[in-house]
């Protein structure tokens, strides 16, 4: 059966491969799109494109979707991949009357504190927090959640705005700096983060991934490299794997992608950290595709428009690897003069992703424009950790500071 299908694409890179994704010629499908999106999108095949300026600018989408509608008629589906266009899709279902996720249950994925409420609703732990407001006091907030704690803003991702404090004096610092309304204020909770990968149709688990992260996407913001190791099965990794399931049916996500951190406090218990309705970020998706030929952008389209999903029944996710992603350097504008390549000098190094000689970093980088990308595979755990940990000692790169120039 045919759909007509909008796809809201904020991407110029290997993420935007909707041609390989779906049969343009079966399907209508229309595109909105950035300036830089727009030279990506195959448009021989596409039915109709509206570019707008700027993507983010969810009113801009809207009308550009229905004016869409008008001249296709009405969409079937509509997808938008990014997680920072999970919103902006659930809009245009909402004004065009398209079945599909809405603004209700996406503020599920994306408000830090509808999460915890589900959470505690469900019974599943997770760290006490606080909505912020105009009254909210630094005394107040520590005198019920204790020290140390995570200011957070309730809507975002790879720990933007993410702030840990030690201190009451610290704590009363920074709230003067947040928008209180955006943001929440957690308790800390010790312990490695763990990170769970997955795919559901119709509430089954069709394929995931259990992780362990080397340091945090909070330190990566603060110039510390980033690791990943998949988790060997065991009886933790089992726990893990339950916990998650209660967590999506505490969501009610039943189909589709999902990126779930969860948090092995001292007691071996979790706690539940935060979670995305979407493919998870950074390495994540690059190491499934090395590992398992798993392409999850395409498994979680094809889920979406009720395509064959029976290979991932086939995949065989018992091998071993991880991840490492070096940031940007601290002092910024900067431009890479050498850099190191470790082939051949590490075990278990599946690829590396490397700047070229002069490429300027500006700290806007983010998990794609930086030092360095690894990926691993090995026989244990513990192998690709001791190889992720020689890559750490022995990178190294040389910049030089760009003077930045005033405007005339």
């Amino acid at each position: 059966m045919s759909e007509t299908i909008l796809i809201i694409n904020r991407w110029d890179d290997d993420f935007s491969r909707y041609d390989e994704y779906i049969d343009h010629h079966k399907h209508c499908v229309a595109y909105i799109t950035n300036p830089a999106g727009r030279q990506i999108v195959k448009q021989d095949l596409a039915r109709g494109i509206e570019v707008v300026p700027d993507i983010t600018d969810r009113q801009a989408v809207v009308a550009a979707a229905q004016k869409l509608a008008r001249e296709l008629g009405p969409f079937t589906k509509v997808l938008a991949l990014s997680e920072f266009d999970l919103d902006t899709g659930a809009a245009v279902r909402e004004a065009l009357r398209t079945p599909g996720v809405s603004p209700q249950q996406v503020r599920r994925f994306k408000d830090k504190v509808a999460m915890k409420q589900a959470m505690a609703a469900a019974g599943l732990r997770a760290p006490a927090y606080l909505p912020l407001g105009d009254a909210t006091s630094a005394a107040a907030l520590v005198s019920k959640l204790g020290l140390p704690l995570i200011l957070k803003p309730r809507v975002g991702a790879s720990s933007r705005g993410v702030v840990k404090v030690e201190t009451e004096a610290q704590l009363a610092a920074a709230l003067p700096s947040i928008h209180l309304e955006d943001y929440e204020c957690e308790q800390y909770v010790e312990g490695p983060i763990y990170h769970i990968d997955g795919l559901v149709r119709d509430g089954e688990l069709l394929f995931h991934t259990v992780s362990r992260y080397i340091n945090t996407c909070l330190s990566f913001n603060h110039g510390i490299p980033l690791g990943s190791v998949l988790v060997e099965p065991s009886e933790l990794r089992a726990t893990i794997v339950r916990f998650t399931g209660a967590v999506l049916q505490a969501l009610e996500l039943t189909s589709g992608a999902f990126h779930l951190e969860v948090i092995l406090a001292p007691g071996d218990e979790l706690y539940f950290l935060e979670i995305g309705a979407r493919v998870g970020g950074g390495e994540i998706p690059f190491l499934g595709q090395a590992l398992f030929g798993l392409d999850m952008m395409r498994a979680w389209v094809d889920i979406e428009l009720g395509q064959d999903t029976e290979y991932l029944r086939t995949i065989d996710g018992r091998r071993l690897g991880g991840f490492l992603m070096i940031p940007e350097p601290r002092e910024v504008p900067a431009s890479l003069v050498s850099v190191s390549s470790l082939a051949g000098k590490v075990d278990c190094l599946l690829k590396e992703t490397l700047p070229p000689v002069g490429y300027v970093f500006d700290g806007k980088g983010g998990y794609e424009h930086i030092s360095g990308r690894f990926l691993f595979a090995g026989e244990s755990s513990r192998a690709v950790e001791a190889a992720i940990q020689s890559a750490l000692d022995q990178f190294s790169m040389v910049t030089e500071h760009v003077r930045e120039t005033s405007p005339a």
